[in-house]
């Protein structure tokens, strides 16, 4: 799986941010203090426990399937972690991958 898209809310200090058409490498810059380290921090949480958004926080990220398995797996090319559905899968995929 490859992340797609990812999209942020009241994640401080990160009020909104949306990052779309993401490619295999991905580069983050930007000044100081803007919420960079925070990102990597939510992302992290969001794949160790999907279930661990907390209130008025909201990371969305949209995953590609990059696998016949997983496509099969998902009967889907895309899955969001923002559905519960799909959020199921993931946490199955991601335990199952351990």
């Amino acid at each position: 799986m490859r992340m797609k898209s990812i999209e942020v809310r009241g994640h401080p200090p990160i009020k909104w941010i949306s990052i779309d058409n993401l490619s295999d490498v991905i580069v983050l810059t930007a000044p100081n203090g803007v919420g960079k380290s925070r990102l990597i921090e939510g992302l992290i949480e969001t794949f160790r426990d999907p279930y661990s958004r907390g209130e008025g926080s909201s990371i969305k990220i949209f995953l590609e399937a990059t696998t016949d398995e997983e496509r099969d797996e998902w009967k889907a090319q895309i899955i969001r972690t923002h559905n519960g559905d799909e959020k199921t899968l993931l946490f199955q995929s991601l335990q199952k991958n351990r």
